[in-house]
């Protein structure tokens, strides 16, 4: 059975990411993060933040909605994904 990961980075536009695991696994590890700092961040100032925002959320199995300081946090982390960009909000 496929599972799906559903997260939201950013406000207006989204960056829909096409999981990809092996990629996700060497970011965390060039990140160095380690499983003591998992934990939700009320503030998303780095990359680093960001994928710990998002190892936070998976560890308790919920989706999550995430708003990183700058664009160019989200666009640098999508860049590492295939994904598309699309108009976000709320239905």
């Amino acid at each position: 059975m496929e599972k799906k990961i559903a997260i939201g980075i950013h406000s207006v536009v989204d960056w829909e990411c096409k999981w990809n695991a092996e990629i996700f696994c060497k970011t965390v590890e060039d990140l160095e993060i380690e499983e003591r700092e998992i934990a939700p961040l009320k503030s998303i100032h780095s990359e680093r933040d960001l994928v710990i925002s998002i190892l936070a959320s998976m560890r308790q199995g919920r989706g999550c909605e995430l708003f990183p300081e700058t664009n160019a946090l989200v666009e640098n982390f999508a860049a590492k994904f295939s994904y598309n960009t699309t108009v976000g909000g709320t239905g």
